[in-house]
């Protein structure tokens, strides 16, 4: 089987709008292992889809809307909860993705570990 002309080449995607992570697409389609660093804090609505509206027990309980608003414990939306916006499966495709807290030492420390295993941000 022929090589993709930038099998061998690590980049880290570290941008949640548009551009990047189309971007990160292309390199990946063209062999690339792209890692995309995503937050946890922080959600791109533009490439994972809007919010979705809080079940019942959740209003009831007083949970805020939003992103992590999911990330309880015992929360168990379906089987395949995140495969749901389109767009980010068109863009995503072939990539790898982590996610880190950079506003703690040891999340700055990884990032920079992988920047440094890496030949493109």
């Amino acid at each position: 089987m022929a090589r993709l002309p930038l099998e061998g080449v690590r980049v880290v995607e570290f941008c949640p709008v548009w551009a990047g992570p189309f971007c990160g697409m292309l390199l990946a389609d063209w062999g690339a292992e792209v890692i995309r660093v995503e937050s946890r804090q922080f959600f791109p609505v533009y490439t994972r889809g809007v919010f979705m509206a809080r079940p019942p027990r959740m209003m009831i309980a007083g949970i805020p809307a939003g992103y992590a608003a999911y990330m309880i414990e015992g929360y168990d939306p379906t089987a395949t909860p995140w495969n749901r916006f389109s767009l980010f499966n068109a863009h995503a495709r072939n990539k790898l993705s982590m996610t880190v807290d950079l506003r703690r030492p040891e999340g700055k420390e990884i990032f920079k570990r992988l920047v440094a295993k890496s030949d493109v941000l």
